[in-house]
C-alpha cells in the first residue's frame, strides 16, 4: 500500500509538538509527505487532493499530535 501524508499548515511555525510528532512519524514503504502552506485550509486540502500519490491520502493539520506508528495502525485496520 502506498499513499501520501498531506500536511496543511500556516506559513509560520506554530506548534512545536506537531513538528516533533511529524519528525518521529514512521513512514511505511511507498509513503511520502507533501505539504501546502498558507492561510486557507480549503485551498490546501484541494491542492493536496489533486496532487497526492498512492492509494491513500491522510490529511494532517499543524495542530495535530500523533504516535510514531499511526500509519501502521491505520493501515492494519484498512
Amino acid at each position: 500500500m502506498s499513499g501520501t501524508v498531506g500536511i496543511c499548515a500556516q506559513e509560520t511555525a506554530r506548534y512545536t509538538r506537531f513538528a516533533t510528532s511529524l519528525a518521529r512519524l514512521e513512514l511505511p514503504a511507498g509513503w511520502q509527505i507533501h505539504e501546502v502552506y498558507g492561510p486557507y485550509i480549503a485551498y490546501s486540502r484541494q491542492a493536496l487532493a489533486e496532487n497526492f500519490e498512492g492509494e491513500y491520502l491522510l490529511f494532517m493539520d499543524d495542530y495535530h499530535v500523533f504516535a510514531p506508528d499511526l500509519l501502521r495502525r491505520l493501515l492494519r485496520a484498512a
